[in-house]
């Protein structure tokens, strides 16, 4: 206690204080910066290099699209099947969340932007003809727009599909117009 006051609470006069003064970079360390940014840069041209040709093997259909197959990393669930293109996959890449082309919207759109469902990438494969991706995920929330975990909740049973799956959360609820 400071005159009646708690230590904490106790102001120092302006002339009291001391600030902080930093010193101006030494040339060294800017060069130094300098050399570092520039090897990051390169390394990661040479990635963005690596990834163009490893994305140019896939084969797209006559559209640009592939099809992705999403499957959950952990229980081995089929969660979702849905078209991608080379934006969708390179942004699918690069944040590490799973994006994909709508092709009744007309574009690319991440899973879960407005579900908030989203899906955090695992993993990222390809089929022996490069033709289908398959990419594990993290799924966050129903994967279905329906309101289940996965796409695949209906099951042939007697000749009728029967809604078997588990049911996350009511699609009027999380897709109501705003």
């Amino acid at each position: 206690m400071v005159g009646g006051v708690p230590d904490c609470a106790v102001t120092l006069p302006r002339t009291l204080r001391l600030e902080k003064q930093w010193p101006a970079p030494r040339p060294e360390a800017i060069i130094a910066a300098e050399r570092v940014a520039g090897h990051a840069n390169r390394l990661l041209r040479k990635v963005l290099k690596m990834l163009d040709e490893a994305i140019g093997q896939l084969k797209f259909n006559e559209q640009g699209l592939i099809p992705a197959v999403v499957q959950d990393a952990d229980s081995g669930e089929l969660l979702m099947v849905a078209w991608m293109n080379l934006e969708s996959l390179r942004t699918t890449v690069e944040t590490g969340k799973t994006h994909f082309w709508s092709r009744s919207r007309d574009r690319c759109w991440m899973k879960g932007e407005s579900s908030g469902h989203t899906q955090t990438v695992v993993s990222i494969s390809t089929d022996c003809d490069k033709d289908v991706l398959r990419i594990r995920v993290k799924q966050v929330g129903g994967a279905c727009h329906t309101g289940y975990r996965s796409c695949f909740s209906w099951h042939l049973r007697d000749g009728q599909w029967v809604e078997e799956g588990e049911k996350l959360f009511d699609p009027d609820e999380v897709y109501r117009k705003k």
